[in-house]
């Protein structure tokens, strides 16, 4: 169980993973957006976990 600083930090890693997918996608033609669906998918999930915090 993250707390409050916890969860900002690692939300903060999550949206550096984020914004890094859009660069992997284009090396990446086989599964185009993939990454960013992965990652936008948690980021989601963080940022609803914060409002519960």
């Amino acid at each position: 169980v993250l707390d409050r600083q916890g969860l900002d930090a690692f939300m903060r890693q999550i949206r550096s993973k984020f914004e890094s997918s859009l660069i992997q996608d284009e090396k990446n033609e086989r599964f185009p957006g993939y990454a960013r669906r992965r990652w936008g998918g948690a980021l989601k999930t963080l940022l609803a976990a914060i409002d519960k915090v």
